[in-house]
C-alpha cells in the first residue's frame, strides 16, 4: 500500500505480493524479504514477479499488480475478467440489480479487441443504456486513459504505451485462501500443488479472485451499487482525486465456505474436488451492503443475495464491518446454515467523544446529523439464512425478535460463537460494542422449539462504560471494543466457566491522543487530553454451564419450569481486579470465593 494521508486522492494504491515461508520467515529466493531492521529488502522479488522490478522499485512492482491484463500497444487484445451484479439497465442509466442465484454479467461480454468491445458498448441492451460517466469509468477500468469529462464515447479505443491500471490497496479486507481440488496419495499427502485462488477487496471497488499459482485475475466482481455512486466508481480511473479524499471501495472482510466430494481415483490416489464455494462479505466505510457470491467456479460467477443496510428487514444496519460468521443452527425444526454478523459502523463513531442522546457537534466535527441520537445504526446482531440472505432471527434494543434495552451502540466486530453441547449448532454469541459493553446471546436449538422461542435472551455481561468506583462514564470516553472476545472454557474449584477475553482500543480516531503535532490535517486536528488508554479485560461467564440456562430450572413444590437467576449480569470497572498478574499467593479464593453449592455467594459477582 501507499498511503497518502491528507491529500484528495481517490484512491491509494495498492498491491498483493506472494513470498515463500521458510523457517518461518518470509524469503525471496535465499534471501529474506525484510531485514534485521524491519525494513522490506530492496531487492527482494515476490514469487509473482516475472519483472526485472524489485520490491524497492515500489509498490506496484510484482504482484497481482504486474498480472493484471490490460491492453498495452505492445498487446492491444484481451481484457481483465470484470463481472457487475447488472439485471437490465433502463434508457435513463437506472440499473436493475441481478437477481437472487444468478449469473454475474460480465461487462465484456467476451471481446477481446478494442474494436469489439467499443461495439458493445454501443450495442448491448446493457452496456449502451448505461450513463455516459458510468461507461466512461468502465473504459478506464479495462485500461483505457479516457477523460471522464469526455462528453461522448471515442470513436476508437487507443492502447496505452504502458497499462493504465486502477487498483487500490487492500487495508481491511485480508486475503481468502481457497481450495477447490488436491490429489493425495495412499498416504494423505498431497501429490502435486491445490488448485488453489485467493480473494480480497481493494479501495478502487472491486472483490476480485486470483489464482494463487500464477497471480492473474480469474474474477473482478464491481458491484452496481458502486458504478451508479458518481464518486465511489471515480476510483475505477487511475489517479483520480475527490475534495473528499480517500474511497473505501471493498475493504470488509471477507469469509469462505466450502464443501468437498472426495473420490478414489486408484488404487493409491485419492481426489478431493469442490463441490461448493461460497463467499460472503461486507464493504467496512465503503458502504452498508452485504454480499454472498457462488464462485464455484470463477469464470462464471453468481449472485446468491444482496443485504442493503438501512431497509427492509435491515434496518438498523449500518457501514458493514462485522465479518461474517458460518454456523448451523436448528429453526424452525430445521438444521439451517447461516451467517452471523453484526449490525455494523455509524460514522458518528469519527467523533471520539460521540455520544448518544447529547449534542456532538464542534469545530472538528461539525454535521448535526449525530445530535441527540437515541441509538446508534448497526445496534443489532443479525442470523441470516446463508442461501438466501433472508432475515431468520435478529436482536436490538427495540422491535427486534429478543430485545436489550442497552444495545443501543454499534456492533462493528465479528462476533464469536459457542456450541455449548458439542452437537454442532452455535448455542451463544458473545460480543461487545462501541459504547464499552459486553454481551450474550442465548439461543435455543433443542427440537421443536417455537420460532418465537428461538432466542432466549440477551444478556448485558459486563457494562465497562464505568469509572473504577463503579459509576458511569458521561462524557464519551467510555472503553470502545473493535475486536470480537476471545472464549475459553475452564474448569476451577468446581466450577465450569468461560473466560471471555476483550481488548479495548479506538481504531477510528488512533491518534485522538499523540502525536501533537505531524497529524497530517486527520482529526481531531488537536490531541484530547484525558483520553482512556487501551485495556485487555478478563470476564468471567458463571452461567454458561448451568443446565437450567435454557430450559430452566424445575420449582421442586409446583413443577413449572422457572429461568435460572444469572450471576454473570451488568459487571462494572468496581468488579474487576486490575493487573491480576502481580497478585501473589493463592489467588483461586479471589477469582472463586464460593463453593459449588453456595447459591447465595455466588450472587457475588468477582472477575
Amino acid at each position: 500500500m501507499e498511503p497518502k494521508p491528507g491529500t484528495q486522492n481517490i484512491t491509494w494504491t495498492g498491491n498483493l505480493k506472494k513470498y515463500s515461508i521458510q523457517g518461518g520467515a518470509l524469503k525471496s529466493g535465499s534471501n529474506f524479504v525484510f531485514q534485521s531492521n524491519g525494513l522490506l529488502n530492496p531487492s527482494s522479488q515476490d514469487i509473482w514477479n516475472s519483472t526485472s522490478l524489485t520490491d524497492g522499485d515500489g509498490v506496484t512492482a510484482g504482484g497481482v499488480y504486474s498480472k493484471i491484463k490490460l491492453p498495452t500497444l505492445a498487446s492491444p487484445n484481451g481484457y481483465r475478467p470484470l463481472y457487475s451484479d447488472i439485471k437490465s439497465v433502463a434508457s435513463s442509466g437506472a440499473i436493475t440489480s441481478t437477481d437472487k442465484n444468478s449469473d454475474l454479467f460480465l461487462v465484456t461480454q467476451s471481446a477481446t479487441t478494442p474494436t469489439n468491445l467499443l461495439d458493445k458498448f454501443k450495442t448491448d441492451n446493457r452496456l449502451k443504456n448505461l450513463t455516459l460517466d458510468v461507461q466512461l469509468k468502465l473504459l478506464n477500468y479495462l485500461g483505457y486513459d479516457i477523460n471522464l469529462s469526455s462528453t461522448q464515447l471515442p470513436n476508437s479505443l487507443d492502447s496505452p504505451n504502458d497499462a493504465f491500471t486502477s487498483m487500490g490497496a487492500s487495508i481491511h479486507s485480508f486475503p481468502v485462501q481457497m481450495t477447490y481440488k488436491g490429489t493425495l496419495d495412499a498416504d494423505g499427502n498431497l501429490k502435486s500443488t491445490r488448485d488453489q485462488s485467493l480473494l480480497y477487496g481493494s479501495m478502487e471497488g472491486a472483490l476480485r479472485i486470483v489464482n494463487s499459482s500464477t497471480g492473474e485475475e480469474q474474477m473482478v466482481f464491481v458491484p452496481a451499487e458502486i458504478l451508479q455512486d458518481s464518486t465511489a466508481s471515480k476510483a475505477l480511473r487511475k489517479d483520480e482525486s475527490n475534495i473528499n479524499g480517500v474511497t473505501q471501495g471493498i475493504n470488509g472482510a471477507w469469509v469462505a465456505d466450502s464443501d468437498y466430494k472426495v473420490t478414489g481415483g486408484s488404487d493409491t490416489d485419492t481426489s478431493v474436488v469442490a463441490n461448493k464455494m461460497n463467499v460472503y462479505g461486507g464493504m467496512r466505510m465503503g458502504g452498508k451492503s452485504y454480499y454472498g457470491l457462488d464462485v464455484l467456479n470463477p469464470s462464471a460467477p453468481k449472485l446468491l443475495f444482496r443485504i442493503l443496510g438501512g431497509t427492509g428487514d435491515y434496518t438498523r444496519m449500518g457501514q458493514t464491518w462485522s465479518k461474517p460468521v458460518l454456523a448451523n443452527i436448528r429453526y424452525n425444526n430445521q438444521i439451517t446454515r447461516v451467517m452471523i454478523v453484526g449490525g455494523g459502523y455509524d460514522m458518528c463513531y469519527e467523533n471520539p467523544r460521540f455520544k448518544l442522546n447529547s449534542s456532538n457537534s464542534n469545530t472538528d466535527y461539525p454535521s448535526t446529523s449525530c445530535n441527540n441520537k437515541a441509538q446508534a445504526d448497526g445496534n443489532a446482531v443479525y442470523i441470516i439464512n446463508a442461501k438466501t440472505g433472508e432475515r431468520i432471527w435478529w436482536a436490538s434494543n427495540s422491535g427486534a425478535n429478543t430485545n436489550n434495552a442497552n444495545m443501543t451502540h454499534s456492533i462493528v466486530s465479528r462476533i464469536s460463537t459457542l456450541d455449548r453441547d458439542g452437537d454442532g449448532l452455535v448455542d451463544n454469541l458473545y460480543f461487545g460494542d462501541l459504547g464499552g459493553q459486553v454481551f450474550r446471546i442465548d439461543l435455543n436449538n433443542a427440537k421443536n422449539t417455537p420460532v418465537a422461542s428461538f432466542g432466549k435472551r440477551v444478556v448485558r455481561l459486563a457494562n465497562l462504560a464505568t469509572k473504577a468506583d463503579g459509576t458511569s462514564i458521561t462524557n464519551g470516553d467510555q472503553s470502545r471494543f473493535y475486536q470480537p472476545p476471545t472464549l475459553t472454557v475452564h474448569d476451577e474449584a468446581g466450577s465450569t466457566f468461560v473466560m471471555v477475553g476483550i481488548a479495548s482500543g479506538d481504531r477510528s480516531t488512533p491518534l485522538d491522543v499523540s502525536p501533537n503535532k505531524g497529524r497530517e490535517l486527520m482529526l481531531p486536528l488537536n490531541e484530547l487530553t484525558g483520553r482512556p488508554t487501551n485495556k485487555v479485560y478478563g470476564l468471567i461467564d458463571r452461567d454458561i454451564a448451568d443446565s437450567g440456562l435454557i430450559t430452566g430450572t424445575k420449582d421442586a413444590q409446583t413443577g413449572a419450569y422457572k429461568d435460572i437467576d444469572l450471576k454473570s449480569v451488568d459487571i462494572t470497572l468496581k468488579s474487576l481486579k486490575e493487573n491480576p498478574q502481580n497478585i501473589t499467593g493463592i489467588i483461586s479464593s479471589t477469582f472463586f470465593p464460593y463453593a459449588k453449592t453456595d447459591r447465595k455467594s455466588a450472587c457475588r459477582e468477582r472477575v
